[in-house]
């Protein structure tokens, strides 16, 4: 987020601004919209919606709908579609929380989440993210606590086809970190960014989301920046939780996904894992990545 980006944001006048970005799911949004109305956080509250959905003529009508004439809802319309990151990124300027929670458009918020992730800021000061628990509609836990990723990842990550064959293998179990039954806060390299609560004025120092990622991995990035830069933790907060409904934006771009997670991928790659452009293990990542994104995208379609 650049420094024109920080000074736009107004003073803290709210407890909280809830920001969402959507990409032609409005329905989802007013699903999530509801819930927070059904529990909302203590104290005055915000919701910011940046609608990337450039070009589709039904979203803003459908948000419209949505928010009405409620004064604590606004809908923000970017001229073209900035990415996670970037759609984040606005509503951030735009907003007048001293807090602020991410929530993905295909997230449920259930009954003391909003709060509760507040009040876990509050009484844990080394703690810059604080992420609940996560499920998927059908009830079932979805891992997302994690290990920073590193060349691993690619080979036993979340979806690679090891881990589906081999789900109990000990490099997936370091990759993604066993939190089904955990009883209270574990500090995790990072969390998913799909439901985040963070302090605004540390967000922003912080740099905010990085808009080189346009999709993907800068939920990574972000937890990267707030561990080794500012010393602040990630904390994955089991008592409090929410419900996601699977990948509902982006399962919409297909193969245009699929290239945004390597390119996405190797970014993190260049930024924080080998900087320096002569380390051949850097060009190393790029091909790896690029092979792989091939191999997926060859996949995908001849299962069509």
């Amino acid at each position: 987020m650049s420094n024109n980006q920080a000074n736009m944001t107004d003073k803290p006048s709210v407890r909280v601004s809830i920001i969402t970005v959507n990409y032609k799911v409005a329905p989802m949004v007013g699903d999530l919209v509801a819930s927070i109305e059904k529990y909302p956080p203590s104290g005055n509250w915000e919701m910011i919606i940046v609608d990337n959905s450039r070009g589709d003529e039904e979203q803003p009508h459908l948000l419209k709908e949505i928010t009405g004439t409620k004064d604590n809802i606004r809908l923000i319309t970017p001229t073209s579609n900035l990415g996670f990151g970037g759609g984040n990124n606005v509503g951030v300027t735009k907003s007048r929380g001293e807090s602020l929670i991410f929530l993905n458009p295909d997230i449920i918020v259930n009954e003391g989440c909003l709060d509760g992730l507040l009040a876990h800021l509050e009484s844990h000061p080394e703690c810059g993210i604080a992420a609940p628990r996560v499920s998927w509609s059908d009830g079932s836990f979805q891992p997302t606590g994690r290990a920073f990723p590193n060349p691993l990842t690619g080979i036993f990550g979340r979806a690679t086809i090891l881990t589906k064959l081999f789900p109990n293998n000990p490099f997936t179990k370091q990759q993604l970190i066993d939190l089904e039954n955990a009883d209270k806060p574990t500090v995790v390299d990072w969390a998913a960014g799909m439901a985040w609560a963070v302090r605004k004025d540390e967000f922003i120092t912080a740099g905010g989301w990085d808009e080189r990622y346009f999709m993907y991995w800068e939920d990574a990035d972000v937890a990267f920046t707030y561990k080794h830069k500012y010393d602040l933790e990630t904390h994955y907060v089991p008592h409090i939780s929410v419900i996601h409904y699977h990948a509902a934006s982006s399962s919409r771009a297909g193969s245009q996904a699929i290239r945004a997670f390597h390119d996405s991928a190797y970014k993190y790659v260049v930024k924080n894992i080998y900087p320096k452009w002569y380390d051949p293990r850097r060009w190393f990542s790029w091909l790896a990545l690029k092979l792989r994104g091939c191999a997926v995208m060859l996949k995908n379609k001849l299962k069509k």
